[in-house]
């Protein structure tokens, strides 16, 4: 756990905090390990994480391991997967420099209203509800390594950027082909 922080700092502010004690201080090493185990691709035995069969193989090939987590992603069901596919467009459209988080939350708004999503009891989404809906899959995605968060400089709002400009032959084929 304590490797995770140092391999990925912008997962936990040590500066701030001193290192992480537990699995649950950093929240993206916790959904990355959950879902893993759902896919099965990490199992437990007593206290340790071992690759399965399938996760050795995938590791082997890493084209395939990315297609895997984003199709996870995409097939969620219901807003998570309508939301992941606004969100995946967006941020491939935006390039390298991703979107500030504050457009990007009424981008989202407008389009999950315009496509006839609501609060239960018929209301309208707001940013709570936007937030809750948009932290676990950024929370996964930052996890899958498909997104990233940055922030440019001290002050500035947060982005969020597709790391798809990063490994340019494994971009993402259309949500829509």
């Amino acid at each position: 756990m304590r490797d995770a922080a140092l391999r990925w700092p912008n997962w936990w502010h040590a500066d701030l905090f001193g290192p992480p004690h537990r699995e649950l201080d950093l929240p993206m090493l916790t959904e990355l390990r959950e879902r893993l185990v759902r896919l099965r691709l990490l199992r437990r035995r007593g206290r340790a994480l071992h690759a399965t069969k399938r996760g050795v193989e995938l590791a082997g090939t890493p084209g395939q391991l990315v297609q895997l987590l984003r199709d996870d992603m995409a097939h969620e069901g219901g807003i998570d997967a309508t939301t992941w596919r606004y969100l995946s467009e967006r941020l491939q459209a935006a390039g390298p420099e991703g979107v500030p988080v504050g457009e990007l939350e009424r981008e989202l708004l407008d389009a999950l209203t315009e496509d006839g999503w609501q609060i239960l009891g018929g209301g309208y989404l707001g940013r709570d509800d936007l937030w809750h809906i948009l932290q676990p899959l950024r929370l996964r995605g930052e996890a899958y390594g498909l997104i990233a968060t940055t922030h440019l400089r001290p002050g500035a709002e947060w982005r969020l950027r597709s790391t798809d400009f990063e490994r340019p032959s494994q971009r993402a084929p259309s949500a829509r082909s």
